[in-house]
Formats: C-alpha cells, structure tokens, sequence
C-alpha cells in the first residue's frame, strides 16, 4: 500500500468519524473566536471563556472549506440527496449522501468511509433547506 493511499485513507476516516461526531452533538465550538476547546467542567471556551454552543451540521456546512454542492434532485424538482465537494484537485474529497459516505481519489488512489444514518440525515436536513431557499430565489 502506498504512503498517499494510506494518507488519504486516514483524511477520509477522519473526516467520517469528525461528521459522525457533529452529528451525535460531540464536537463543541465558540461562536465567539471558533476555538474548539473546551473546559468541560465549565462548558467555556479554554480561550475567551465564553459560553460554548454544541456544533452542529449548519455551522460545518456554513463554515467549512466546501468548494461547491451538488444538489439530486428528482424529475419534479423535490431534493433527494447532495454532494459536498470538500477538496479538489489531489485529493479529490466529497460527502455523498447517496452512498452514505465520504469518499476521496488522489491519482489511482481511492478510499470511503461510511456515514451513520444519523449524520446523512443531519447534512441532508441543511442541504434540502439550502436547496429550497435556492428555487424560492431563482
């Protein structure tokens, strides 16, 4: 196995078990400066020590690195799922809520990881709401 197969394994388990986590209210951040640790006795932000909120799927969504969406929709336009195209390039990374997964190529290289029912539900509730405001727009 290659260092850049088993590179790119890893950035896509990571990124699985990091939105796993979002999904099941694990992960925390300050909406105040971002910071991501926290005092859990407290519940404050180890930097300002501000109150700190659970992250969830909007703010990765609305803060992330996500170069672009691709929306499926069915023949009368309702959604049914998205993509979230992380990375471009090499790596290529992408959430697909289809195949329930974060998958990744980098040259031959390919690697996936699976998504819990609850995180593809939790990134598809945005996405459909993101998706909705866009038709209301156009």
């Amino acid at each position: 196995m290659s260092d850049t197969k088993t590179g790119l394994e890893k950035e896509i388990k990571d990124l699985a078990d990091y939105l796993n986590q979002i999904a099941n209210g694990m992960i925390k951040s300050c909406y105040a400066c971002k910071h991501k640790m926290v005092d859990v006795d407290t519940n404050h932000c180890c930097e300002c020590n501000s109150i700190v909120n659970i992250y969830d799927m909007t703010d990765f969504i609305y803060s992330s690195d996500i170069y672009d969406m691709e929306y499926i929709a069915g023949m009368s336009g309702e959604y049914k799922a998205v993509k979230l195209w992380i990375a471009l390039g090499s790596p290529t990374v992408w959430i697909d809520t289809v195949a329930e997964a974060v998958k990744g190529v980098c040259g031959s290289d390919e690697a996936y990881a699976g998504l819990s029912k609850k995180t593809v539900k939790a990134i598809d509730y945005v996405a459909e709401n993101m998706y909705s405001e866009l038709r209301r727009s156009a």
